[in-house]
């Protein structure tokens, strides 16, 4: 699953690189509906098998602001003393996610 927001990052750098700063606003809208639905999966299946129970605010959270949604899920499922290394290995796959942009943002400026 994580794998796949990493393919989704590095296809939205290519494809506003190779645009010229002027996407097509439909692709560009697809590619965030799923990179935000397979965030949602992520969270729902971490969230069952941690055994934590879900809300709609939260839910919607995650779904509308992304890694601040899912850092106030990780903080509230899990246990005291896990709670800042969770945060911090999110922080460490937001920093992934920014350095798999980098290589869509060559290719595209390559082929432009």
């Amino acid at each position: 699953m994580l794998y796949a927001l990493l393919l989704i990052t590095a296809g939205e750098s290519f494809i506003v690189t190779a645009a010229n700063d002027r996407p097509h606003v439909d692709v560009m809208a697809l590619l965030e509906v799923a990179s935000n639905f397979v965030a949602f999966v992520w969270y729902c299946r971490d969230s069952d098998a941690m055994g934590y129970k879900r809300s709609s605010g939260l839910n919607i959270a995650v779904i509308l602001l992304g890694p601040f949604g899912v850092a106030f899920y990780l903080v509230r499922s899990r246990p005291k003393g896990k709670r800042l290394r969770a945060v911090l290995r999110l922080l460490g796959f937001v920093c992934l996610l920014v350095g798999a942009s980098v290589p869509g943002t060559i290719i595209g400026a390559i082929l432009t």
